[in-house]
């Protein structure tokens, strides 16, 4: 409990660049290893990535991060605060992104086409709202969370398909 700390009121994450909405765009990183595995280096990033994201001010104390974020990634419930506990929720989403898309790119050959899924029932932005249930050449769809996204937490998702699953569903693009 208590890594993330404001000293000063300011912000205190690594440059990335920023969307129109003063979010970070996602981060495009292919972790070859599950989540929960991936190197420390990897989390921090997912870490510091997730609190610009939620635009939470403070710093972070990355060896008690780390180890909240192994254990909630685990399943188990951490003693946290509940800036804390959005920033390791968005970070343990971040990672599992970072492991499916290095999973897409690998099998992207099989599988050359994405669905583009909004969780049903959860709030989404409008750019989701739009592009839910839009088929897209793997090669063209966008990292998650999507530029601009205003909702509080991003739940969207890809659906790989094969180009008959494709022609099943669209048999127009054909």
């Amino acid at each position: 409990m208590g890594w993330l700390r404001h000293e000063d009121g300011s912000l205190h994450y690594p440059a990335f660049e920023l969307d129109e909405l003063g979010r970070p765009l996602a981060v495009r990183i292919h972790l070859q290893s599950p989540a929960h595995l991936a190197p420390d280096e990897t989390k921090i990033l997912a870490l510091q990535w997730a609190k610009a994201w939620l635009r939470i001010p403070g710093s972070i104390n990355e060896a008690l991060a780390l180890a909240d974020l192994d254990v909630a990634m685990s399943g188990r419930k951490t003693e946290c605060t509940e800036g804390e506990a959005k920033i390791l929720l968005t970070a343990s989403r971040t990672l599992f992104r970072w492991h499916d898309a290095a999973q897409m790119q690998r099998t992207k050959r099989a599988f050359p086409w994405v669905e583009f899924v909004t969780i049903e029932g959860q709030k989404v932005c409008g750019k989701a709202a739009a592009l839910n249930r839009r088929l897209l050449v793997f090669e063209d769809h966008p990292a998650l969370p999507l530029s601009e996204c205003d909702a509080s937490e991003c739940t969207c998702i890809y659906h790989q398909l094969t180009d008959g699953q494709r022609v099943r569903r669209c048999p127009d693009l054909g």
